[in-house]
């Protein structure tokens, strides 16, 4: 009896491996790629979701991403709204990198290249507080 439980529960098992095996491999099958450019090219939007088009550079060819409601916005290393961040960005130009998934072109954060100020640091996220994106 105990030897046909055991063969059984090795049988279940081994069937259950190969879908396991086919989630792992389409988690790690997207990558991210990322776009270094400024405020001087980028003009971001009002709100999401929306499309984000722009010529990353002279010798490139027009880019066009998706953003929506999972897309996380940041100045430097603190999370911001879309809002405090097209704030910052009207500021004065600066570096601006968008990160976006290959496979469906979503942006998945947008980094802008500078520092909160002093009385906006307490009212943003740690991104390490933030919970991770499958």
């Amino acid at each position: 009896m105990y030897r046909q439980f055991l063969m059984a529960a090795l049988t279940m098992g081994s069937l259950a491996l190969p879908s396991a095996a086919v989630v792992a491999q389409d988690v790690a099958r997207w990558t991210e790629a990322a776009i270094e450019s400024s405020t001087e090219i980028v003009s971001l939007p009002d709100s999401v979701p929306t499309d984000l088009g722009f010529t990353p550079c002279g010798t490139c060819g027009f880019v066009t991403l998706r953003m929506d409601e999972s897309s996380r916005f940041f100045v430097g290393k603190a999370q911001v709204s879309l809002a405090d961040l097209r704030r910052y960005a009207n500021r004065a130009p600066t570096g601006l990198d968008v990160f976006y998934r290959e496979d469906t072109r979503l942006v998945t954060r947008i980094i802008l290249r500078t520092e909160l100020d002093s009385n906006d640091t307490t009212r943003t996220t740690n991104p390490a507080s933030l919970p991770k994106k499958p």
